[in-house]
């Protein structure tokens, strides 16, 4: 490959990412949060379009992306095995790393990116962009910690991301620390009062892990008004209900 050629290339792979990125937020924006186990999700109402139907379990807004793709890797390969030889040559290449880090997001394999894109950001820890992404990788996971310790060094140089604060939330909540948890979407609500999955999340903890049905109910009057022809919230509810009058 020509030089003229192979910064083509670069250039394109780096147009990719920033394009799976921006995609990938506009999903992380408008897929609705996880309902509880026993539950099903279903797509928003036409308010919040988006994403399709999610499996039960956690209150995240996000799931994991499958393994990567031998078919849809096999035409990257070339260009990997000359990235990776970059490397060989200079670690701390940010290009290669930032382009390593693309393909291996666009071909669904999400670890090596992380990998790469880890060691980018070590390089380049000002790089906000890129830390943020990595948080979402691991949140999309399930590596709770991982992504706590990323979103919490976001947000202490973007304090005012009402979404990155509620999923902060989700990671305390998966990691069982659920009075943290209704705190960050106390916060999340305050910065942007219509961020209705933060509410959704809260109504999650009061009511499965608190048991606090009482104050879940309260939370859910405030998240119909915010949302009040989405499914999932009508479900919820209804689970809410179920499950409060089981306990009495």
């Amino acid at each position: 490959m020509s030089k003229d050629n192979f910064i083509s290339a670069m250039f394109g792979i780096l147009l990719g990412f920033i394009a799976g990125y921006l995609m990938h937020e506009v999903m992380v924006a408008r897929q609705p949060p996880r309902l509880p186990p026993g539950m099903t999700s279903v797509a928003p109402d036409q308010q919040q379009a988006g994403g399709g139907e999610a499996p039960a379990g956690a209150a995240g807004m996000a799931g994991p992306a499958p393994a990567g793709d031998p078919a849809a890797a096999a035409p990257m390969m070339g260009q990997v095995r000359e990235l990776q030889a970059r490397l060989d040559k200079d670690p701390k290449d940010v290009e290669a790393l930032q382009g390593l880090a693309a393909m291996f997001y666009q071909i669904n394999d999400h670890k090596k990116s992380a990998e790469y894109l880890a060691r980018y950001v070590a390089l380049r820890p000002d790089d906000q962009e890129a830390l943020l992404q990595l948080a979402n990788i691991h949140f999309d996971g399930k590596e709770w910690a991982q992504a706590q310790e990323l979103y919490t060094r976001y947000l202490a140089a973007n304090p005012g991301r009402s979404d990155i604060v509620s999923d902060l939330g989700v990671t305390y909540r998966e990691t069982g620390q659920f009075d943290r948890a209704v705190e960050l979407f106390h916060q999340a609500q305050k910065l942007a009062p219509d961020n209705w999955q933060a509410l959704y999340n809260e109504v999650v903890v009061l009511a499965f892990n608190q048991k606090k049905y009482d104050a879940a109910r309260e939370v859910l009057e405030k998240l119909r008004t915010l949302q009040p022809n989405n499914p999932d919230v009508g479900r919820l509810a209804a689970e809410v209900d179920r499950q409060s009058k089981a306990a009495a």
